[in-house]
């Protein structure tokens, strides 16, 4: 009985030590199993090389030849060429958290450890700029330079305007296309020529950029939009200079794409110095002498031309009386810097105007995108007429105006009266010859003047005549 108790002690206890022993051997499998599955690569985590190795089995690190041979990349270009080094490509342990398996076999090895691990890296699944930028300490950052030493800005097409050879106006100049390097290509040609030996001399292989303006796309910038023109045939010598100087300032004028040009700035200061003359301006419903006068008809001449191109006017003034040269409420008044005619090129390309006289006639055309076949006309409204009352009589006290008038009953007029008009303008959008739309413009009114006669202070001399000597009779000589 004994025996047999001792028996079934003994097998009880080896029964344990075979338990422990096999659940050991478990826990060692799945900690194996863990290890394994924990080092699955993605492109967020970090390399460790203790894991690296050809169909996922774990490998020490390989015990490489003490005497492994150096190695360069080549890189050439037309006639640049760039050798990159070990040296290139030594790490900064200060400046990157890398463990020390990474800094001693992934980075400091030579040719077969360099080659070795990039094998390793890419079967793992990852890029070659992955496993290059891994194993070369800032490769990436080491190609970027040289990128930027090859690469050359795409040159855009050129438009240039020359009023003066008319027709001909237009000459256009090629674009040119840029270059960058073909990053892609680039690691793949390395990373081909570096498994074949240490020091490969690689071509670098480039793409084009072309630029975002081209002479075809500009030539559209080439179709005439509107143009419009005034007479001044009657006006005096002075006034015809005037308006001849003004637009020989506005000839030629390129404005681009959303720029806004502004009336005063181009054609500058009314000035002795820059040519201009005195002749009558128009002030307070007064004509006065000034110089630069005639200008406002060039300011309104193209203030026409710029609405029947469908340009943006920014600002724009009227007279205080309508004039002659151009329908109510289409004028535009300029004055030094005070009054000024802006606009804006709301297109999508560059506006370009032509502006001359001819036969006592100022034009002024706009070049510059097709309208499609849209043709813009303007039309006023008048609201109301407000009626002027009158002239009025003053005497010339103080002897202003005796080079004109001198005596009483005898008047000069200094200033003509006007009715007064409330009006509306606008813009008409014609395709094919039917209305699809109308903007308004403008919405003014034209106060009403009062005409102003000037009347002598001196007494008119009493001219008494002179008497008649009597005529002698006559006889009759029967």
């Amino acid at each position: 009985m004994q025996s047999v108790i001792v028996y079934i002690y003994t097998n009880k206890r080896k029964l344990k030590y075979l338990s422990i022993i096999i659940l050991l051997l478990l826990l060692a499998f799945l900690s194996r199993s863990y290890c394994q599955s924990s080092y699955v690569f993605s492109q967020k985590q970090s390399l460790n090389i203790n894991y690296i190795a050809p169909y996922g089995e774990l490998k020490e690190y390989p015990d490489f030849d003490i005497y492994q041979q150096d190695y360069s990349i080549t890189l050439k270009f037309n006639n640049k060429t760039w050798q990159l080094t070990q040296k290139d490509f030594t790490p900064n342990n200060n400046n990157h958290a890398i463990n020390s398996a990474m800094q001693k076999y992934g980075r400091q090895g030579k040719y077969e450890e360099k080659l070795y691990y990039i094998s390793k890296i890419k079967h793992q699944g990852f890029t070659i700029f992955q496993a290059y930028n891994f194993v070369f300490y800032k490769f990436d950052s080491v190609l970027q330079n040289i990128g930027n030493l090859v690469r050359t800005e795409p040159k855009n097409g050129v438009i240039n305007f020359n009023p003066q050879n008319y027709p001909n106006m237009f000459s256009l100049k090629k674009e040119i296309n840029g270059q960058k390097v073909d990053f892609e290509t680039l690691y793949s040609d390395i990373d081909s020529e570096f498994n074949k030996e240490p020091n490969p001399v690689i071509n670098i292989k480039t793409i084009s950029i072309k630029p975002e303006i081209t002479a075809d796309y500009l030539l559209k910038a080439t179709e005439k939009r509107s143009v419009f023109s005034t007479s001044f045939l009657s006006s005096v010598e002075e006034r015809k200079h005037n308006i001849k100087l003004a637009l020989s300032a506005l000839n030629g004028y390129r404005l681009n794409a959303g720029e806004i040009g502004s009336f005063n700035a181009i054609t500058g200061r009314r000035l002795k110095e820059k040519g201009y003359q005195e002749a009558n301006i128009i002030k307070n419903g007064l004509f006065i002498p000034g110089l630069g006068g005639g200008v406002c008809q060039v300011s309104t001449t193209l203030y026409n031309a710029l609405i029947r191109a469908d340009l943006k006017v920014e600002e724009v003034h009227k007279h205080s009386i309508p004039v002659s040269y151009v329908e109510l409420g289409f004028d535009a008044m300029v004055s030094g810097s005070s009054s000024d005619l802006k606009f804006k090129n709301t297109t999508m390309m560059p506006v370009f105007i032509r502006a001359y006289s001819q036969n006592g006639r100022a034009y002024i055309e706009i070049y510059g995108k097709s309208m499609e076949n849209i043709i813009l006309k303007p039309r006023k409204e008048i609201i109301k007429v407000i009626p002027n009352a009158g002239d009025i009589i003053e005497k010339d006290t103080t002897g202003e105006y005796k080079e004109h008038v001198e005596y009483i009953g005898d008047y000069y007029r200094v200033r003509t009266a006007h009715d007064g008009y409330e009006v509306k303008t606008y813009i008409q959008y014609y395709l094919n010859d039917v209305l699809v739309a109308e903007k308004l413009l403008r919405h003014i009114k034209y106060d009403p003047i009062t005409g102003l006669l000037i009347e002598g202070t001196k007494p008119k001399p009493v001219i008494i005549p002179e008497p008649t000597p009597p005529q002698a009779n006559k006889q009759n000589p029967l």
